[in-house]
């Protein structure tokens, strides 16, 4: 379904019964707000409730970039809220939500909030993704929060796997109260495999009150790596400062935690569970990195190095960082 605006000026979709199922195989998305303003997807029957009544599912199987939701073409000031999201997307540039894909202005000030976004039929590779299409025409004051996502796994060598992922060109993108979990093992079967939690390479990105690790919402039981003949690693956060615009990321009152990893280590890149990893691209930013936390990582290491578990912060000026 690809919505172009008609002439409202606002558009509100919501479901008038409870379990509402929109499910589809499709080489592309199953829901493209396309250039749309001021729509509000609420997946909930009554605005007082709680109840994620409304799932939505693409189970596509392509070789190509898939969505479930998409938002583009200078898409603004859209909500997706309240909704199971569903996706099985296996390439780059694929997420089961994406907010990418800009012609002007860029798609600015959308809000994804309280939503529940995992697997389909297969695993996918990207949980959310917001990536702009140049400096110029960058996506910004992008909102993802209070979401839980969940199962993301990479079965592409060099292909990135992550449950949120702002791949650049966004300014000011809030990730605020979001848990990342993996509820069963990734056993990747290839070597230098990294799992992401969250990367934020965004300009100025506030990362803020985020959860990385154990296997469910409510902090229970642990997110596994097992991979005792290949080479991996796990990463719970990396910021990058970006390349436009000098100024202050924030990343505070975060957590990494429940992570157990099993991993040969031989190979260059297998450091273990690096708990935040920041690196600037301008000599003007700053980082505000407070009051983040790490705890219940266990690590089972063979080969020529030992794992580890550290924190990574390059090249910062840090204001207060503790």
């Amino acid at each position: 379904v690809s919505l172009i605006n008609k002439g409202w000026t606002s558009l509100s979709i919501k479901p008038t019964l409870s379990d509402v199922k929109v499910s589809g195989s499709i080489d592309g998305a199953l829901i493209h707000l396309n250039g749309v303003s001021n729509v509000t997807i609420d997946g909930r029957v009554s605005e007082s409730s709680t109840v994620q009544a409304l799932t939505l599912v693409n189970n596509s199987a392509s070789t190509l970039a898939t969505q479930t939701v998409l938002i583009s073409n200078d898409a603004m000031a859209n909500t997706l809220k309240y909704c199971v999201v569903k996706g099985t997307n296996s390439v780059a540039q694929s997420a089961t939500v994406a907010i990418m894909g800009g012609l002007v202005t860029g798609n600015d000030n959308n809000v994804i909030d309280h939503c529940d976004i995992n697997e389909g039929n297969t695993f996918p590779l990207v949980g959310v993704m917001i990536s702009g299409t140049s400096a110029l025409i960058s996506n910004d004051d992008n909102v993802i929060s209070n979401c839980n996502i969940s199962n993301q796994r990479q079965t592409v060598a060099s292909t990135i796997t992550a449950g949120i992922y702002i791949a650049g060109n966004s300014l000011r993108t809030s990730v605020e109260a979001n848990r990342v979990f993996w509820t069963s093992a990734l056993e990747p079967t290839i070597s230098s495999v990294i799992i992401y939690g969250i990367i934020a390479k965004g300009d100025l990105s506030i990362v803020k009150n985020n959860t990385v690790g154990y296997a469910d919402a409510n902090g229970n039981g642990l997110t596994q790596i097992k991979s005792e003949t290949t080479a991996n690693r796990f990463i719970g956060m990396q910021i990058t400062g970006g390349s436009s615009f000098e100024g202050i990321l924030t990343a505070t009152g975060n957590t990494v935690a429940g992570i157990e990893v099993e991993s040969n280590s031989g190979g260059d890149n297998t450091q273990g569970v690096v708990l935040a990893y920041y690196t600037p691209a301008l000599a003007g930013s700053y980082l505000d990195f407070n009051k983040n936390t790490a705890n219940n990582i266990t690590l089972k290491y063979l080969g020529s190095r030992g794992g580890q578990v550290y924190w990574n912060l390059v090249g910062y000026l840090c204001m207060g960082c503790n």
